[in-house]
This record gives structure tokens, sequence and C-alpha cells, in this order.
């Protein structure tokens, strides 16, 4: 649990809310053709004053957007969810859900997802308001810009699963898209910091103001080279393919680049990095090898013997990620690091295409594996010095895959048995829910159930009675609530079911 994420709260949803906005406007803009016009962008010039009536007219728009976001809202669940839409009356209309234990999980997802970030996001919120600067030339980690730069590169650390930054996106070092939002963030601040209610209506004002030359210039003079920071301003620039800009701040007008302070000075770049690779197909080949790694370590370190095994068999490769024993039993294991799926429509992918694309892999590998016991008792015995005979059989094979997004429970899909990389990490170390306050932990509890499972070294027995029934889930659960909610759009009634924490300033240990 953390204290004090009732301030996390507010801030997340604040930005939320900022970039929802800007996305759902600029979404509209690029719909009816508003901005582009022989593909240049149509505005009024960043020097002229806008007229306060203007302003004041379009604050009557964001009700509207509020609206459009219901509606889009219940259009998804519908579409992607499990739901039906019943029509009560002339003006009462419910989407309901046919399962309210999946809509329960549904949340369930997302709390453990935001309870992860909780403490990179506290200390976000509270470095922002008093960041502490180096302005280092030299790339992390051997320098950084501030404070937030520091707390950014632990959470790409955590978020990769990885112990350096020793890889490229885009054919350009991590530490380097690391460093330019770190800049994009320390500028936008320092120019809302100056005058943070102009007393004008010039977009000037309001905005930051530059050009593609001068960021380029501010790149290179904190350690990124010149070829890298015109590549990252290019992908950093909103194009008519953009989404929103909260991975592409960079708004080009005539020769002008300008940024808005308000979001851009919060940017949260693991979050907005993620994003652009996947909006423009960009590899990230090594998060799977970096997050395999991992858990063949975390399982060295509970001395539980595991291995990688590669074999090529009549031009057909079969790689099992991770294969472990415990006891007399053999677990073979796909590991697959995977992005939260947070959207109804991504978590509608995640459950009826990527799991059953996964489990047929997994089945494919253990098949060969289970009838080629000698290959994983050789690399067993070579890596870790075990001392297995080749005449040695398991009692039994269990299949298995560990994704590293956060589930709202262990599932069994065909005799596969599939977890996620929190509930596995958090058996493996005995870790304890906790409350946590200003980084310091000042209460440990141990549930009864857990006892056992904690106790003494780790088997087969004690896997599975925690796997199928972790803490984590049971607490996010017990201070979970379903609650009806009626939203009105203008005539109608919109009758839903809202899922919400009875205590606001809870978080699990995800």
């Amino acid at each position: 649990m953390t204290l004090g994420g009732t301030i996390a709260n507010q801030f997340t949803d604040a930005l939320d809310y900022i970039f929802q906005q800007a996305s759902k406007v600029v979404q509209s803009f690029i719909f009816y053709g508003y901005l582009y016009k022989n593909n240049n962008f149509i505005c009024c010039s960043i020097n002229d004053e806008i007229n306060w009536n203007d302003i004041n007219q379009s604050f009557n728009y964001f009700p509207l957007i509020d609206i459009r976001t219901v509606l889009f809202d219940a259009f998804e669940d519908w579409k992607f969810g499990n739901y039906k839409l019943l029509r009560l009356d002339q003006n009462n209309i419910e989407i309901k859900p046919n399962d309210i234990k999946d809509l329960i999980n549904k949340e369930i997802e997302i709390q453990r997802f935001e309870s992860s970030r909780q403490t990179y996001l506290m200390d976000f919120n509270s470095l922002n308001k008093e960041n502490q600067e180096y302005l280092s030339n030299l790339l992390a980690p051997y320098g950084y810009l501030d404070k937030l730069e520091e707390s950014s590169y632990k959470e790409y650390l955590e978020f990769f699963s990885s112990k350096t930054l020793d890889y490229k996106v885009d054919n350009i070092e991590i530490v380097k898209w690391l460093r330019a939002f770190a800049i994009i963030r320390y500028f936008n601040k320092e120019f809302i910091d100056k005058d943070r209610f102009p007393d004008t209506s010039r977009p000037s004002g309001w905005l930051f103001v530059s050009t593609i030359d001068e960021w380029t210039q501010r790149f290179v003079k904190y350690g990124i080279d010149e070829n890298s920071a015109r590549i990252i301003c290019d992908r950093l620039t909103f194009k008519r393919n953009s989404i929103d800009w909260f991975d592409a701040p960079f708004i080009k007008i005539g020769e002008n680049i300008i940024t808005v302070p308000s979001y851009a000075s919060h940017i949260q770049d693991v979050l907005a990095l993620m994003s652009l690779a996947s909006k423009e197909n960009i590899s990230l080949h090594f998060k799977g090898y970096c997050y395999e790694e991992r858990i063949l370590a975390d399982l060295s370190k509970n001395h539980i013997p595991a291995v990688s095994i590669h074999r090529k068999v009549d031009n057909e490769e079969y790689q099992c990620d991770v294969a472990f024993i415990l006891g007399k039993d053999l677990f073979l294991c796909e590991c697959k690091h995977t992005s939260q799926p947070a959207t109804p429509r991504k978590r509608y992918d995640f459950y009826n295409r990527k799991i059953p694309e996964d489990i047929k892999q997994v089945n494919r590998i253990c098949d060969f594996y289970s009838s080629n016991i000698v290959h994983v008792l050789k690399e067993l015995n070579m890596q870790k010095g075990c001392r297995f005979s080749v005449k040695w059989q398991p009692r039994r094979i269990y299949r298995m895959i560990i994704y590293s997004c956060k589930l709202s429970g262990s599932i069994n899909i065909d005799g596969v048995i599939i977890t996620d990389y929190t509930i596995f990490a958090t058996l493996l170390y005995k870790r304890l829910p906790g409350m946590n306050k200003n980084g310091e932990t000042i209460l440990l509890i141990n549930p009864p159930k857990m006892k056992g499972v904690f106790q003494g070294k780790l088997t087969t027995n004690k896997l599975f009675n925690f796997i199928n029934n972790p803490w984590q889930i049971g607490f996010q659960k017990a201070f979970t609530e379903v609650q009806d909610q009626i939203v009105p759009i203008n005539n109608i009634l919109l009758h839903r079911k809202k899922v919400f924490k009875t205590i606001d300033d809870f978080y699990a240990l995800s």
C-alpha cells in the first residue's frame, strides 16, 4: 500500500484529463480536415492576440468531450467486452455486463498496473515541484539532467527488466531518448515557472515557441549527438498520422516548433516511448531477452536450477525461455514481455488472440522437450552443475506462460498455467503486503493463509497454492466494489456499472 496515493491519483487524473482533452480535440480536427490543407497546418499566427470571447466559447465544448468519452467507452465495452445493450424505455438505456466478475477483473488489472507505477508517479509529482538540477551532459547512468531523469531511468530499468539500458530504439540508444524527454520537460517547466498565468492572449505567451534547429542544439548541448538529435526531433514531431501530443509533443507551425508546456513538462517518457514504438512499428526485440534473463536470475537467487534451452532439429527451432526443476517436477515456461492491455480493444486482443497464439507456441515447445528430456537435463548439468542422470524422469511436467503485464489472477487453459511476473516473483522472494509512507515501509502484513506457503523451501504444492490465490489480487478485490451509475446524456439516461476502490489511499504491492 502507499499512503499519499490520493495526491498521486489526483496528479495522474489531472494529466490524463489534459491528454484526453487534447487528444479528442486533435482527433476531431483531423477527422473534419481542420488541421491540414495541402499538408500545411492551418492556424493563426503565434504572435496574434486571440479574442477572449473565442477562448471562453471553447470552454463550452468541454462537456461535449466528456459526453463523447462516455459514449465511446460504452461503445468499446459493448464491441469488445462481454456486454449487452438494453433499452429500458424511451429515455433510459443500460449497458449491462454479462459477467460482473469479468468487469471487476478488468478493473483489478488496471489497478494493479497503476499501483506498480505509484512510486514513480509520486516521485514525478514531488520532484516536478522541487526538482534537483544537475544539468550534466553525460548520459545516464553516468550523469543526469535532473532528479526527474534519474527517476525515469529507474523506471526504464524496471520496465525493461534490465540492469542497464545498453539497448537501442530506432537505432538510437535508449539513454538518448531518456535525455531528450528530460530536456523537453526541463525547458517547458522553465517556461511555465517564468510566468504561470500570462496576461496576454497571444499563443506565444502560453506556448513554448522554438525551432527544430534550436531543439537540436539543446539536445546536442546535453549529450546527444547531432544525427540522433535530428532523428529524435523528427519522431517527436506531430504528423498527420499522429494520434495525440502525448508521444509527439512537437507541433510544427511554419518554421516554428511549439510545445504545450502544461503537459510537455510532465511527459512520462517510458509510456511515451512505448506508445511511439507501437505507433511507428519500431522493434523492441530486446525486451524479451531481458525479461527471460530476469526470471532466470530470480530463480537462481532462490536456489532453483533454471536454464534457457535452444535446439534446432530438421530445420525446426525449439526455444524454451525458462526450464526449471522444483523437487521432482519440471516446469517449461514461455516468458512474454507484454505492454498492459489497458483498453477494451487491447484487452480483447490479449485474451482472444495473443493468449491462444502463445498457448499454441508453448505447447509446440513443450511437446518437443517433453519427448526429449535429455536436452533439458544436459543444459541443467552443464550450466548449473546439476547431476541428473540421462535416465532421470520428472514426476510431472508443467507448462507455464509468465506475462510481464498485470493479470487479474492466474488461469489454466488446456493444461497451460498462465500467470504474471509480479505474482511469480512475490512468491519467490516471499514478499509481504505492506504500507509505505515517504518511501519507508511502516507496516508489513502476514496474511494467515500465506504463512505455510512462505515457510521453508518452495515446492510445487506451495507454488500452486499461491499463484491460484495471490494476496495481491485478494487485497485488491477486498477494497473493490461495483456501483450503479446513471449518466445523463442530453435527454437520455445511460445506466451502467462502475467499479471503484473503497479506500482511495490503498495501493497493494502490485
